[in-house]
Formats: structure tokens, C-alpha cells, sequence
């Protein structure tokens, strides 16, 4: 089997890790390397941190609610007119690319939300 998909143009590509009500953008430059298809495959490719607009964001917390996921990450392609396109949400995605690129602190939310403080006080 095989999947296609149509060309979306791009200006930058996003990951968006969610975990909770929690949301981490981070911007991957894809265009200025030398695999503009497929960032993965240049790790040489500039990331920074990406903040989301709300409507956006309130979008992506509302596909992760109704896929019953407490964590994921969505991909996203921004066009070169500033409109993000939704490629994918993923329920267990890697990350650490993103944290160790960008300094987000995934690892810590994640901790959190495995760990809920109401726990850790009871312990």
C-alpha cells in the first residue's frame, strides 16, 4: 500500500507536541536545507520556538480531546501566505529533537502529567 499526498507549498514546517492543555510549537526551517520535502532527513535544518495563533492552538487541543489522547504531536505545514495546513497528529511521537533543539521542556510536562501533583504529595 501506498499513500500520497498533495504538495502543500511551504513557507516553514511545524511540530506541535501537546501534552494536557499544554502546547509546545516548534518551527522547522525545512525550506532552507537541503531535503526541503523532508527535514527529517537534514539535521542541519535551523529550529526555533513557534507560538501558535489561538485558533490554531484551541484546534489542535480539540482533536487531541476527541481522539482521547492525553499526548501527541501534530504536524503542520505553514504556506509562504501565512496559512498553517494540518498534516498529521500522531499519539506517540518522538520529541526530544524538539526539546534538545529548542529547549522545550516536553520531558518535564510529560513527567507532569504522568505524575499529577496530587500524587506526588500523597506519596
Amino acid at each position: 500500500m501506498v499513500l500520497f499526498q498533495e504538495l502543500v507549498p511551504a513557507a516553514l514546517d511545524l511540530r506541535v507536541t501537546l501534552v494536557g492543555s499544554e502546547t509546545f510549537g516548534c518551527a522547522i526551517h525545512s525550506q532552507r536545507g537541503e531535503s526541503p520535502l523532508d527535514w527529517r532527513l537534514d539535521q542541519s535544518v535551523p529550529m526555533t520556538q513557534h507560538q501558535l495563533d489561538p485558533h490554531t492552538e484551541s484546534a489542535l487541543h480539540q482533536v487531541r480531546e476527541r481522539l482521547g489522547l492525553q499526548y501527541g504531536a501534530a504536524d503542520l505545514r505553514l504556506t509562504p501566505d501565512g496559512v498553517p495546513v494540518f498534516l498529521e497528529i500522531n499519539p506517540c511521537p518522538e520529541f526530544s529533537f524538539a526539546e534538545h533543539r529548542v529547549g522545550a521542556p516536553i520531558s518535564r510536562a510529560l513527567a507532569g502529567l504522568l505524575s499529577p501533583a496530587d500524587q506526588r504529595h500523597n506519596a
